[in-house]
């Protein structure tokens, strides 16, 4: 993939643009959601913290950091030239975001309640659909179900 021209990586405005529109991308957001939907059902709300959930964790900010990474290379952006202009990005809406995002990523209890917020609300689908079906199969006059 061709790569920016030089002037244009050093310029915070189309910089902030570019990481702006691609963290709001589905380029970079239904990877992570599928990964979250792949994974969430394993943890569970208890003050326990298996392996495993360490495992997935490392495996999801392996993620973000890959798709991170592969981002800035295709545009030639050298990684410490987006660290020193996200530094001067400070109170700008993407400093929010990305400081949200990382915080997510680095966090592992944050993560957890991600986790375990979209196992619930994968949980709550599942029997919603299943109470829908169980409806629609009644038999007219009956008592049952």
């Amino acid at each position: 993939m061709a790569t920016k021209r030089p002037e244009l990586c050093r310029d915070p405005v189309w910089m902030r643009d570019a990481v702006s529109k691609f963290l709001e991308s589905p380029v970079y957001s239904v990877p992570l959601l599928d990964f979250i939907d792949e994974n969430c059902g394993m943890f569970e709300d208890s003050d326990d913290n298996k392996l495993e959930y360490t495992i997935v964790h490392e495996n999801f900010k392996e993620l973000v950091d890959g798709l991170i990474s592969d981002f800035l290379s295709s545009l030639g952006i050298p990684v410490p030239t987006f660290v020193q202009m996200f530094a001067i990005e400070e109170h700008s809406s993407l400093y929010s975001i990305v400081v949200t995002s990382i915080l997510i990523v680095d966090d592992f209890l944050l993560f957890k309640e991600m986790m375990l917020k979209r196992n619930f609300q994968i949980s709550n689908q599942a029997l919603s659909r299943m109470a829908s079906q169980a409806h629609a199969l009644q038999v007219p006059g009956s008592d049952f179900c």
